[in-house]
């Protein structure tokens, strides 16, 4: 009984064998992909030669912090900014939005703000961070180098916000780090996804080329959900009405696309400094309009 058993389990494993499992593709590579969301995605390459494409959302901060555009999302997006961890896994609207129409300055603003400075040389070999009045300056005209990499918010960035999100918290207001530094390399590869998804023209209004996004300085951050409807929640309006007591301002205002080169973005806040942060807020100029500085790419 047992010899007939036994003859019975090989003639078995024998037809499962002939049958086959299917062969496994060697040639599958499969790669983790950070997200914006700060989570590793596993993105599939069915041939050597093929390459993976980047997410919309990319962290800005590997460790798990952006995409932005920056927005990107922007640094920004679509609707991101030149932006991270808090960013969910769905694609951001596909649709670019319309630029906004340029506000009008009146006289007397425009004569309380400064000389337009020299644009830096466009050799990266040769660019160095520039500053106006002690304020790191980085957007369309003014670059940093690829070398620039403080690798985190600084210290003195964190702890405003810190300071900042306690003070929300005790209101019942609820403000997260959804997007800080971001390296030249990540900037790269987040504005050439958005180039080759939307065109180039459609990228620059909404996410920074590498070396222009605030995010690289360690001195910019993206709060809570990168949409447009985050200046409608209780904590978009405490934020725009607050953050410049703690030495932010909202980098891209309503309504200044056509200065600073980008779409408004509520939640993509910058750090000044109180003094100089509280300036730049009573004046009602975006911070272009207030240093008498450009935002323009040179080609």
């Amino acid at each position: 009984m047992k010899k007939r058993i036994s003859a019975l389990a090989i003639l078995i494993a024998a037809s499962l064998l002939s049958a086959g499992c299917g062969k496994i593709n060697e040639n599958v590579n499969v790669k983790p992909h950070v997200t914006e969301t700060g989570q590793s995605e596993k993105i599939t390459d069915t041939t050597a030669t093929s390459t993976a494409r980047n997410t919309k959302k990319v962290t800005a901060n590997v460790s798990g912090s952006v995409v932005y555009a920056g927005g990107e999302p922007e640094e920004s997006g679509s609707s991101v900014s030149d932006s991270s961890a808090a960013y969910n896994n769905s694609e951001k609207n596909d649709s670019i939005p319309d630029i906004k129409q340029e506000t009008e300055l009146n006289e007397e603003t425009k004569e309380q703000t400064y000389q337009t400075q020299s644009p830096p040389p466009s050799n990266q070999a040769e660019i160095e961070p520039t500053y106006i009045q002690g304020i790191l300056i980085v957007n369309k005209t003014y670059p940093l180098p690829a070398s620039y990499a403080p690798g985190k918010l600084t210290t003195e960035t964190q702890k405003a916000f810190d300071k900042m999100a306690a003070d929300a918290a005790a209101q019942g207001l609820s403000l997260n780090n959804s997007s800080d530094y971001r390296s030249y390399e990540l900037q790269d590869a987040i504005y050439n996804r958005y180039v080759s998804r939307n065109g180039k023209e459609a990228a620059d209004t909404y996410s920074a080329r590498p070396g222009h996004s605030e995010h690289q300085t360690g001195l910019a951050l993206d709060l809570n959900s990168i949409e447009d409807s985050f200046a409608y929640t209780d904590e978009g309006i405490w934020v725009a009405e607050n953050c410049y007591k703690y030495g932010f301002i909202i980098r891209y205002p309503e309504g200044k696309d056509n200065i600073t080169g980008y779409k408004y973005e509520p939640w993509h806040i910058r750090y000044l400094g109180t003094e100089f942060a509280e300036k730049v807020y009573n004046s009602g100029l975006c911070l272009e309009e207030y240093l008498g500085i450009t935002s323009e790419y040179a080609d």
